[in-house]
């Protein structure tokens, strides 16, 4: 199921409707990198999802890593996943809480509009496959992509999740107290937001939006203030005790109120 030589089974979890498991990078380059993956077939009665959601709720929780779930759901979200509906029933609804509640991404699938054809294929069509995703699993995986194959016997499309390939190398988006002391910062961000034109389910343009929004902090961050560790570190060396008479202890109290001073000064830079 999985290459040894690539990826290492840390821990799994077995549900009545689910599989899934907890796997570690071996390549040194991206050794540390631990990921959750979650295998499911939706059960059909209506009445046994509840347990469904119960089982993913779980995975959730118990582990803190980027995590992807797929396969047959047995549900749709919206009634134009599936040929001839037009209404959203409870359950449909049930399956959307679901996803909004654990902020996971329903990225949109290229290839086709279904993934299930029934003996019937001109009228009984819908999209009951699909992947799930973490903000998280996104961000360790930024070109990531889910497209249907050709279906060759089975009544179910095949489902590629090409993750275009792990992130290496780029340190993880933080955020800066100081961007809150530049002046129309707020607005700024405001304007930024209101000009993404994302189209898609609400959870994946929330995602969508909040990827480009740190793209365009990382770029205004550079523009405005610079290297940041670069900066931080010059103030901090021309601060520090031996440049300012030694370490006595007046001396010492000195360099610390100077050493308190230099992010103020950074962040008005």
């Amino acid at each position: 199921m999985w290459d040894n030589r690539v990826v290492e089974k840390i821990e799994k979890e077995y549900g009545s409707h689910s599989v899934s498991c907890l796997f570690q990078n071996v390549e040194d380059a991206i050794k540390s990198i631990k990921w959750a993956l979650t295998g499911v077939y939706g059960p059909v009665n209506y009445n046994l999802r509840e347990e469904l959601w119960d089982e993913f709720s779980a995975v959730a929780f118990r582990w803190d890593a980027p995590w992807c779930v797929g396969g047959d759901f047995n549900v749709i979200r919206f009634p134009v996943e599936r040929l001839g509906c037009n209404s959203i029933s409870h359950y449909m609804r049930r399956f959307s809480d679901f996803i909004d509640d654990l902020e996971l991404v329903d990225p949109p699938l290229s290839g086709s509009r279904f993934t299930w054809f029934g003996a019937q294929e001109e009228r009984c069509m819908s999209r009951i496959d699909r992947f799930l995703f973490s903000v998280s699993w996104e961000e360790l995986c930024p070109d990531v992509v889910q497209r249907s194959l050709p279906r060759i016997i089975s009544d179910h499309m095949p489902i590629l999740l090409d993750s275009g390939g792990i992130r290496q190398g780029r340190s993880p988006f933080r955020f800066e107290n100081m961007w809150l002391l530049s002046e129309g910062f707020i607005e700024r961000v405001g304007e930024w937001w209101n000009s993404y034109l994302v189209m898609g389910k609400p959870s994946f343009i929330l995602a969508k939006k909040l990827k480009l929004l740190k793209e365009d902090l990382r770029k205004w961050n550079c523009e405005v203030f610079g290297r940041l560790e670069a900066q931080k570190a010059k103030v901090v060396r021309h601060y520090s005790p031996h440049r300012i008479g030694g370490t006595s202890a007046v001396t010492y109290g000195r360099g610390a109120v100077l050493g308190s001073q230099c992010q103020r000064r950074v962040w008005k830079n």
